[in-house]
């Protein structure tokens, strides 16, 4: 009997799923946007008690973490496959540390390299977007020094982001 192999490849997985275990530090923050939702996946930035989506002003020392996926059975049965949101003024699970996967839409990730993120909309970026290339650094793009890419992206642009250490927890 032959051996069969399904697929040659797998995806990296869902934007805003934790990548490996066991180093990781989530923590709970209020959405603090007044009517928009904050998507699974996204970076997040700080606000005044609580994260938000991060704005053209954001800084790397603003940078939050990655809004972690979450199902909140007793609001809504989320299939994992849907692209999930936190509600405005809902808690949010906000990734500090480890590894957790994301959309990078723009450029190629290269294990262990630099992490942008897009505070423009230039090259098509939406602001907030992980980023690959550098763009006009400080202009189109910020460096967040304390990520990496832990891979490169699959079909669907996901690819592991690397948080070092958790920042304004």
């Amino acid at each position: 009997m032959s051996g069969k192999t399904i697929g040659q490849s797998l995806n990296n997985g869902f934007a805003g799923s934790y990548a490996r275990q066991p180093d990781l530090i989530v923590n709970t923050h209020p959405n603090k946007e007044a009517s928009a939702n904050i998507p699974f996946g996204h970076a997040l930035m700080v606000a005044s008690g609580g994260v938000q989506l991060p704005t053209a002003s954001i800084t790397a020392n603003d940078f939050a973490g990655v809004a972690a996926r979450q199902v909140e059975t007793n609001i809504n049965y989320l299939s994992p496959n849907d692209a999930g949101v936190y509600a405005p003024n809902a808690p949010v699970s906000c990734f500090q540390r480890g590894r957790i996967n994301v959309e990078c839409k723009i450029g190629s990730p290269a294990l262990n390299g630099p992490v942008y993120l897009a505070i423009s909309t230039a090259n098509s970026n939406v602001i907030g977007d992980f980023t690959a290339t550098v763009g006009t650094l400080n202009t189109d793009t910020i460096l967040l020094p304390n990520c990496k890419w832990g891979g490169s992206k699959d079909s669907n642009n996901v690819v592991e982001l690397v948080i070092l250490s958790a920042v304004n927890a």
